[in-house]
């Protein structure tokens, strides 16, 4: 029997994932990693519309985040959020995991149903989706948030529980 390990890649070490030092400067946000790896960027790159009010001198770094003191509470910016603005092949390799967790849950969604015998069309109008929505959560081109996946599951019988499963779904 052969044992295929995946090859580690460079997101995949501590030293990736570690912020070590992090400063406000000229209205860029300078982020120092374990792996030696310096990012530059402006913060409002990050979506987080509290950031506009945020107290930069006051930021503070925790090996997994940034907190920076805003008038409504602090804001943590993860290594995550700051790797995915900031590297480009992560963010492609991420949203390539998250496209294939997509096909998986709708693989199985589709077997639930399946199994249960009901067409798109009937499982639709029992959760309240379009029927497109319905499809492409089958198809796995939209990421479902958990009210969406209930709200499919729920008329079926099942719950969440039931998406994680030791049947093999084929995609």
């Amino acid at each position: 029997m052969t044992t295929r390990v995946a090859a580690r890649t460079r997101w995949d070490t501590v030293g990736y994932q570690t912020i070590t030092a992090a400063r406000y400067e000229a209205g860029r946000l300078v982020v120092t990693f374990g792996d030696g790896a310096q990012v530059v960027f402006a913060p409002e790159s990050l979506r987080e519309p509290r950031l506009h009010a945020a107290d930069w001198s006051a930021l503070l770094v925790d090996p997994l985040e940034i907190q920076v003191p805003t008038a409504g509470g602090p804001i943590e910016i993860s290594w995550l959020a700051i790797r995915l603005s900031t590297d480009a092949e992560f963010r492609a390799h991420w949203d390539d995991v998250a496209a294939r967790e997509n096909r998986k849950v709708g693989a199985r969604v589709r077997q639930l149903r399946e199994g249960r015998n009901l067409s798109q069309a009937d499982l639709a109008a029992r959760s309240g989706l379009k029927l497109s929505d319905l499809q492409s959560v089958e198809e796995g081109t939209v990421t479902a948030g958990l009210r969406t996946l209930e709200r499919v599951l729920r008329p079926m019988g099942y719950s969440l529980d039931h998406l994680m499963t030791e049947t093999p779904v084929t995609i």
